[in-house]
């Protein structure tokens, strides 16, 4: 069983490797790693680290990746395809990164933007 499973990964990466493409697009990918990120967040920020926690962030991973109807392996064939070609992953991660501080930036600027509200007194 193992080395069926051994097997099968290898031919996995050989596939991978001889590709021109990943299975998943470029910018869906940047896509994902944003909101997994976002997900890494929360689970990072969970305290005390609880299996209930990890548990509800595996699960909000495959939530994530279901949702953009991508299957783990192919998310992680692709990753695979992107540490194969350093440089190409470098700006893709560079992209996501940016895009997640214009949106940052963004959320403060709304957030700056927005009318105060002041009490009335009754």
């Amino acid at each position: 069983m193992t080395r069926a499973l051994g097997l099968a990964v290898l031919q996995l990466l050989l596939l991978v490797g001889c590709s021109d493409h990943p299975p998943v697009p470029r910018e869906q990918l940047i896509d994902l790693l944003i909101e997994l990120a976002k997900v890494q967040g929360w689970a990072s920020a969970q305290t005390p680290k609880t299996a209930i926690a990890d548990s509800l962030a595996r699960s909000q991973y495959q939530q994530v990746l279901a949702q953009a109807g991508v299957s783990a392996a192919d998310f992680e064939a692709t990753l695979a395809y992107y540490r194969q070609r350093p440089a190409t992953y470098e700006a893709l991660l560079e992209e996501a990164i940016h895009r997640m501080t214009v949106t940052l930036e963004e959320g403060k600027s709304d957030a700056a933007a927005a009318p105060r509200l002041t009490p009335v007194a009754p």
